[in-house]
């Protein structure tokens, strides 16, 4: 499952300011209001074991589901961002994120883990959670996008089975079995 959204603007950036704002992101604030609560909540309570990354919006997004984590891990923190240090062209927020992750798609890693690198830590996040699976049953983690989609990529070539394709939408969530 994916956190809940962050309430941050959208304000236009120089790209050296990137990095500032990626740490204003991650202290900021999330929405409380969730449209599909009762069935968050329902999933959340089916589940015997509940992971999350670190970061607040994570740690948060489970409290508005009245659930606390078993197991705390920054191996679920989002895809780090590269950025640069130049002051060229200013842009909305959202649109240098989105570029510079394809940057990093591609092999531009600035300042950051690589693409290599965090595939590696999603494998390892799935093979973490395939195992918490074995011990508990069923396993719930709250992370975030790219991070989410990469360990479901791992789940799939360890095996797992998909019931429901994850989404990537704040409040998105799979079902792998």
């Amino acid at each position: 499952m994916r956190h809940a959204k962050v309430l941050i603007e959208n304000r236009k950036i120089y790209a050296n300011e990137l990095k500032e704002c990626i740490e204003e992101y991650d202290k900021a604030p999330i929405e409380t209001k969730i449209q599909n609560r009762e069935e968050l909540v329902a999933l959340a309570n089916s589940c015997n074991y509940i992971v999350s990354s670190g970061l607040p919006r994570s740690i948060e997004s489970l409290a508005l589901l009245g659930k606390k984590a078993h197991y705390i891990d920054e191996l679920f923190a989002e895809v780090e961002s590269p950025y640069m240090e130049q002051k060229i062209v200013k842009l909305s927020l959202f649109t240098w994120g989105f570029w510079f992750k394809i940057a990093w798609f591609l092999g531009y890693s600035n300042k950051s883990k690589s693409y290599k690198y965090s595939k590696e830590e999603a494998k390892e996040g799935a093979k973490l959670l395939i195992d918490f699976a074995k011990e508990h049953g069923s396993v719930l983690l709250v992370g975030h996008g790219l991070k989410n989609i990469l360990i479901v990529k791992s789940l799939k070539k360890l095996g797992s089975k998909e019931e429901k394709k994850i989404s990537s939408k704040n409040f998105g969530y799979g079902v792998y079995y």
